[in-house]
């Protein structure tokens, strides 16, 4: 019985022992989890601290970037204002009102359709429940060339472009020269005998540009000197 009882001893010791490392590895793991979530936390913190700062650098010389730069710009406002809106709102409302005066269409099509996702500045914003699926979603890269297949060969902005076949009348561009063609097509010049039939047949001064000022002084010289002559009378 003493025997048994020492077996059982030593059974219990070792199992208490076993599960004594088990629960050391298991605070390990617990410990080891949570200072690699702080940290995380804390990069993406940095992460996020070095986005904004870079953002609102960005939007210094705004007008004068490319299209491609802008899109980036309102993309990474329309991101970091997801991660935090208190401090992005306002950065992301002044980006709103340079891409709304923006020369490119897309770039103004592209605010209005965001400012329906996006509450700032008081505006309503109906679709504020897709912009984490537009934004934040997973998008191939881009493939240059596209392999997309051109749709329409035509010339852009014509009306065979829009309706995607030949319209009546349709002129195809022609090629682009090889050799380069003479300087002096492209400057211009001034018809002067446009100028003599307009005024009925009035000889132009000299270099017919100025000859209506020209006739003018000549008319009020002559009417002044006139009326000078009939006081002198």
């Amino acid at each position: 019985e003493d025997a048994g009882a020492g077996a059982v001893a030593v059974v219990d010791e070792k199992a208490a022992k076993r599960a004594a490392k088990k629960a050391e590895r298991e605070e390990k793991k617990r410990l080891d989890a949570a200072n690699a979530a702080k940290a995380e936390a804390e990069q993406r913190e940095k992460f996020f601290e070095l986005s904004f700062s870079v953002l609102k650098r960005s939007l210094r010389n705004f007008a004068h970037e490319t299209d491609v730069t802008k899109l980036q710009i309102l993309n990474s406002a329309c991101k970091l204002f997801i991660k935090d809106a208190n401090r992005v709102g306002p950065v992301l409302k002044h980006v709103f009102a340079l891409c709304a005066t923006d020369p490119s269409a897309d770039m103004r099509d592209r605010v209005r359709m965001y400012r329906a996702m996006y509450a700032v500045g008081g505006n309503a914003a109906p679709l504020a429940a897709l912009k984490e699926k537009v934004v934040l979603c997973d998008k191939p890269a881009p493939k240059l060339p596209s392999p997309a297949a051109p749709t329409c060969v035509h010339a852009l902005g014509s009306l065979s472009h829009f309706v995607e076949h030949v319209a009546p009348g349709f002129v195809a561009l022609p090629d682009h020269p090889d050799v380069q063609p003479p300087s002096h097509v492209r400057d211009q010049y001034y018809n002067q005998n446009v100028d003599q039939a307009g005024k009925g047949g009035k000889k132009s001064g000299k270099g017919g540009f100025y000859s209506d000022s020209d006739d003018s002084d000549s008319d009020s010289d002559s009417d002044s000197d006139s009326d000078s002559d009939s006081d002198s009378d």
